[in-house]
């Protein structure tokens, strides 16, 4: 019997699935090419004339509902499928080429209003506004990393990990290394981000420790600890920072601290390397 070659059939795959992202790559080169060209004719040019210069020379606090109210008016979200707006159930209804679109859109608002900085509030912001879950957030978050990484300020997504050796060390002790690592996680955000905590966090930290210390839990990616040292390493592999702190072996702390000059995504959040006082 012939020995079997796969690699007619795997040609085979590749030509097709070639062929199906094409379809997807002209329909977002029409809609680059087509993007708001309902803003430069008829009604809506006319209605963004007489409200532009409203919002212009409004207050902060007047802006959103000026503009607001522009929308409405113009019928802008009606003629534009890359808004949430558009659809009788906002986010749901969009297809994935249309999210691409909206996130091109939010990314180039950005630069042009602020140069590109404060992308992340943004992006908080507009989650909350359209009532985006985890999954997609992730997805957005994972675009805005491949395809802008210019407009990061901080780390959008981190994970928040606690070695097997802190663990063990602290059982059965009065003081609790998942406590100690979020008051740590929370402190960091202050002294470090101005307050901003990042968009995502995965993290290997049980949930009743965020419920017991009334962090929020919204874009909070709960991570069995089951192969934790190994999703640790493919983490960091693929560029993902990992904030940590704990009662490290010497192993792991040589192996993560200082054994591999190629990671430079591990962040120390500065907690004692041994148990402290009861918290």
């Amino acid at each position: 019997m012939e020995k079997y070659d796969s690699t007619a059939d795997s040609k085979e795959h590749i030509a097709y699935v070639g062929h199906e992202i094409e379809k997807a790559v002209e329909d977002l080169h029409l809609r680059g090419f087509n993007h708001d060209a309902s803003k430069l004719v008829g009604h809506e040019l006319k209605i963004l004339d007489e409200y532009i210069p409203k919002i212009n020379a409004a207050s902060p606090e007047q802006k959103a509902a000026i503009a607001k109210e522009m929308a409405e008016k113009s019928g802008h979200y009606e003629n534009n499928d890359h808004h949430p707006e558009h659809y009788p159930f906002g986010i749901h209804g969009m297809s994935l080429n249309s999210a691409v679109e909206m996130v091109a859109d939010w990314v180039g608002t950005n630069k042009q209003r602020a140069g590109g900085k404060g992308l992340d509030k943004w992006l908080a912001s507009n989650f909350n506004r359209f009532g985006i879950g985890h999954q997609f957030a992730c997805l957005i978050v994972n675009q805005i990393k491949l395809l802008y990484p210019e407009c990061i300020d901080h780390p959008m997504d981190v994970f928040l990990f606690v070695d097997t050796p802190s663990l063990e060390a602290f059982e059965g002790k009065d003081t609790n290394v998942y406590t100690l690592l979020l008051r740590s996680y929370v402190d960091h955000i202050a002294k470090n981000r101005e307050g901003l905590a990042p968009l995502i966090l995965y993290t290997n930290i049980p949930k009743e420790h965020f419920q017991a210390l009334r962090l929020p839990k919204k874009y909070v990616i709960f991570v069995p600890n089951e192969d934790i040292e190994k999703k640790l390493d493919r983490a960091m592999s693929q560029g993902l920072e990992v904030w940590t702190a704990g009662y490290y072996s010497p192993d792991f702390y040589h192996t993560y601290f200082e054994g591999n000059p190629d990671i430079k995504g591990l962040v120390n959040l500065g907690m004692e390397a041994k148990p402290v006082a009861k918290v």
